[in-house]
């Protein structure tokens, strides 16, 4: 999953854990977040959340592999098993916070990985000029 999924699962956690302690229940949690997000697979995610609850899947199911990767799904599983409201509330920060923790691991990463590649671009282009200039070449080409 990219980052910015994940950013989006996180602040729809956010989203749920206050309007669910606001005294909303789940279906209009995500009819809320219909008027929040607007990337189209955010939105097409929530439609089909929306239509897994109508459905009567429960929370952790209707969010799997829509708004969730499954391992996120998971947790708010364990984290709520009965889906009460302040139970389910406290599960979405949880997961806000495991999810947060995962966008900062992956930033790390990539971090990583272009000061990696920076690096070996800066070595393959600037050691030539280095040789030229101390004249290694040329003694190398004699």
């Amino acid at each position: 999953y990219l980052v910015y999924d994940r950013q989006m699962a996180y602040q729809f956690c956010l989203l749920a854990s206050d309007n669910l302690r606001n005294g909303l229940d789940m279906t209009e949690v995500i009819r809320s977040g219909n008027d929040i997000f607007t990337d189209s697979r955010q939105r097409y995610g929530l439609f089909a959340s929306l239509q897994r609850l109508t459905d009567g899947f429960n929370v952790a199911s209707a969010l799997k592999d829509t708004l969730f990767e499954p391992e996120y799904s998971n947790y708010l599983a364990a984290f709520a098993p009965n889906e009460g409201r302040e139970q389910l509330a406290m599960a979405f920060e949880k997961v806000a916070k495991l999810l947060n923790t995962s966008i900062a691991r992956q930033f790390r990463q990539l971090r990583y990985h272009l000061m990696s590649t920076l690096l070996a671009l800066g070595f393959a282009i600037f050691y030539p000029i280095l040789q030229l200039m101390t004249g290694a070449a040329i003694q190398s080409s004699m």
